[in-house]
């Protein structure tokens, strides 16, 4: 079974600032001036940050040394990692102590702190606030993570980018004061190892070169939506991200559903799930990733953090790679259910005002059928009576919300459409999971209806003593389904009233 993940990302606000004094001799440091890049989307008179083009692969086979420093406040986990060959990384050890002397925490999401001369700058990628280069091969990052990461996890899957494994010993890991940790790291199976020499960039036009040099893969220049699935553990959080071009991520949205509603939890606790078929395993070069997938123009990522995560920090750096302010609030960004006692959230982002790509000029190439023909999608006209409220119009990723009060009970109806079919044998699971009444068969609780243009759709009722949830579908070009969601104390008016609109409904 493979494995699946996500990639964080945010440019971080950083300032570094010179202390001549903590150095033996001036010619030791080497002053860098560091621009400042915000969380926030670049202003107008801004020109946005060039996105990182990958992130280095820290698993090569000559890295045999990784030393660390981790240091913890109250909203971050703060990580300077210095990692490369065996003698390389040796030889950086004085210069990683310069640094944890001068790395000053007190200033909120950016630091302070001294760069030895022998470090060269270079373009951080979106997980970094900063990255250098050393002599030898060495690779040196900056970077942030919300506080409470796991720290052993973390050294754990260091220990193997350089040929390691296990737990890591205190000598591996220690405590140097209050929340700061020294991660020493050394594979003497390759103390001799040094640098390979960069391949030749490849002229076969059919290779993979930018997975052959260790590149990510990249996001698309056009992606101005995000899709993704959180899942709250215990011992962990998954991130399951999907970005790219708005409608494609809404096509994706049959195989999140599918992906979700059929995941499991070994005994070692290692995520198991079905992968969707247009899915296409690429290889993962940031260490942060368990894996990753393509399709279309978008990147499927998903990666392991430690528990309590803050969700709402997260998806707020989310929304500055498409373009979006994180101080931007979308109607329903995050909604929260639980699937086998796992809290999951999906989370939806879509910036509607960033521009849509030209198309590119037409060529004689045979483009792929499109599986719905020319055929349009169908529209929904529906006229509820006085005893339902609009609360939400037509948007992007809904035909609308609407209330409906019953005595002092109230229900939610969203109304949602997608394209193509959708598994709903699998989301009425979920539902019934959502409900505590996993194992039932959704066949036995399904009748069908019609509209008043007689388009039959599949109705369920799921209800347990608290709550009642109920559900119609149509399937045409696309998937039109209506859920309405409240308290069981007037459940059977409520399907009555739910039964009125849907049979009063026509789609055209």
């Amino acid at each position: 079974m493979k494995n699946l993940i996500y990639t964080l990302s945010a440019i971080i606000v950083l300032l570094i600032v010179i202390s001549p004094k903590l150095f033996t001799s001036k010619d030791q440091i080497t002053v860098y001036k560091e621009k400042e890049h915000s969380l926030e989307t670049p202003g107008a008179s801004a020109k946005p940050a060039p996105r990182a083009p990958f992130m280095m692969n820290q698993a090569k086979d000559e890295n045999g040394g990784l030393i660390a420093i981790i240091a913890n406040t109250q909203e971050y986990t703060w990580f300077v990692k210095v990692i490369g060959p065996y003698k390389s990384v040796k030889a950086q050890v004085d210069n990683l102590d310069l640094v944890a002397k001068t790395l000053d925490l007190s200033h909120g999401d950016h630091l302070h702190y001294d760069i030895p001369k022998d470090w060269t700058k270079k373009q951080a990628s979106s997980m970094r606030v900063a990255s250098f280069d050393a002599p030898g091969g060495v690779d040196i990052s900056f970077s942030k993570l919300p506080a409470g990461q796991n720290l052993k996890a973390n050294v754990v899957r260091w220990k193997k980018q350089i040929g390691l494994s296990g737990d890591p010993t205190e000598e591996e890991l220690s405590e140097i004061k209050d929340n700061w940790y020294k991660v020493t790291l050394f594979n003497e199976d390759r103390k001799d190892l040094t640098a390979s020499k960069k391949a030749a960039p490849s002229t076969n036009p059919h290779a993979s070169a930018p997975f052959a040099s260790g590149a990510m893969p990249s996001v698309s220049a056009n992606a101005n939506a995000i899709m993704a699935a959180i899942i709250e553990r215990p011992d962990a959080t998954w991130f399951l991200k999907l970005i790219g071009p708005d409608q494609e991520i809404r096509d994706q949205a049959n195989n999140i559903i599918s992906v979700i509603s059929s995941h499991s939890f070994d005994e070692s606790g290692k995520l198991q799930y079905p992968v969707p078929s247009d899915w296409k395993e690429v290889p993962s070069s940031s260490s942060m990733r368990i894996a990753s997938y393509k399709t279309g123009e978008v990147d499927i990522s998903l990666i392991k953090l430690g528990p309590k995560q803050n969700i709402e920090a997260n998806v707020n750096r989310w929304k500055g790679q498409i373009g979006l302010s994180s101080a931007t609030k979308q109607e329903n960004e995050i909604k929260s259910f639980n699937i086998h006692g796992n809290s999951i959230h999906i989370v939806k982002l879509i910036n509607d005002a960033k521009p849509a790509p030209t198309e590119a000029p037409s060529t004689t190439e045979e483009k792929p059928a499109n599986p719905h023909g020319d055929k349009k999608l169908e529209s929904l006209d529906l006229k509820p009576n006085d005893k339902w409220t609009q609360t939400d119009k037509q948007n992007a990723m809904s035909l609308g919300k609407y209330q409906l009060k019953i005595a002092d009970s109230s229900y939610e109806l969203s109304i949602t459409q997608m394209q193509g079919p959708m598994p709903m044998k699998q989301v009425y699971n979920m539902w019934f999971d959502q409900m505590g009444l996993k194992g039932k068969n959704p066949s036995d609780y399904i009748e069908k209806i019609k509209s008043a243009d007689d388009k039959e759709l599949d109705l369920i009722k799921i209800s347990n003593d608290k709550d009642i949830l109920i559900s119609a579908s149509f399937q045409g070009t696309s998937k039109i389904f209506f859920k309405l969601q409240g308290p069981a104390a007037e459940a059977e008016q409520a399907l009555i009233e739910f039964k009125n609109l849907i049979t009063s409904a026509r789609f055209k």
